[in-house]
């Protein structure tokens, strides 16, 4: 088996440091809130109290969406087998379509919040899309019709490396 080149590389990790803020927040809040009430018998949040299982549950989920924010990361490679793409630890093997998977591409300008709904993993009407920052995407319109969009950070680098793979699959 021939060794693959792989062209284009790119790591965005995700790192928006509001989301970062209000889990971090989160966390303190619930676990402060646990503490006072099962360590020093002050009911937190109402004249009862929350309960303390849900002080406990709100602390943990605060804590792991935290973790996953924090080592959240998107990559993405092109190269002369195909597209290749990952939203680490939500995906920890490679997506990846085969030139001959792809019926088009085009690398364009992208509104996540507008076309979306915002960044990471979402979907619409059937689309899936994976993106964490920036204002452009590869848009994979799949042979089978399903389309997939990946956000990237360098789409004239995108742009350049897919042509030069799959030629006139890839549009303005």
């Amino acid at each position: 088996m021939a060794k693959q080149v792989e062209i284009f590389k790119e790591k965005q990790p995700f790192d928006k440091p509001i989301l970062k803020f209000v889990f971090v927040g989160g966390f303190i809040l619930f676990a402060y809130g646990y503490i006072q009430q099962v360590y020093f018998g002050k009911p937190f949040g109402s004249e009862e109290g929350a309960s303390n299982e849900g002080l406990m549950w709100g602390a943990i989920i605060s804590l792991v969406l935290t973790v996953a924010i924090q080592i959240a990361k998107l990559e993405t490679r092109i190269d002369n087998s195909g597209i290749k793409f990952r939203f680490f630890p939500f995906h920890i093997r490679w997506r990846s379509y085969s030139w001959s998977d792809l019926k088009q591409i085009r690398i364009r300008h992208f509104e996540p919040f507008d076309e979306f709904g915002g960044y990471g993993l979402r979907s619409r009407k059937g689309v899936w899309s994976f993106a964490v920052e920036g204002k452009y995407c590869l848009e994979l319109f799949k042979q089978d019709g399903r389309k997939t969009v990946i956000g990237t950070r360098n789409p004239e680098e995108a742009r350049k490396t897919a042509k030069h793979f799959a030629g006139s699959k890839v549009k303005k």
